[in-house]
């Protein structure tokens, strides 16, 4: 009779390391995913920061002759190369669609 218990436990064994490697996979998708909401949250405000920071301080910056003359032209290149060098967030190309 213990024969005939050793094929059902090793199925129940089977089914629990499935059980146990399905549920680690989960918990690893779900702390990456958690990481990666976390950099998006960071950036968002590191952004915020910034841009308020600038916002402050434009008007005491305006006041100076040399900012208006070279200042604002190097900003304004600055920040069309900082645009023109962010990625888009898709690197593949899109296929058209065909009409069927």
């Amino acid at each position: 009779m213990g024969t005939d218990r050793r094929p059902r436990l090793l199925i129940a064994a089977g089914a629990l390391l499935l059980a146990l490697a399905a549920y680690a996979l989960k918990a690893m998708a779900d702390a990456a995913a958690h990481r990666r909401a976390l950099e998006r949250q960071r950036s968002a405000e590191k952004t915020a920061l910034i841009t308020t920071a600038a916002v402050t301080a434009l008007p005491l910056l305006m006041k100076s002759d040399l900012m208006r003359r070279v200042g604002i032209p190097l900003g304004g290149a600055l920040a069309a190369a900082y645009l023109l060098s962010k990625p888009t967030g898709s690197h593949r190309e899109e296929e058209p669609e065909e009409d069927a």
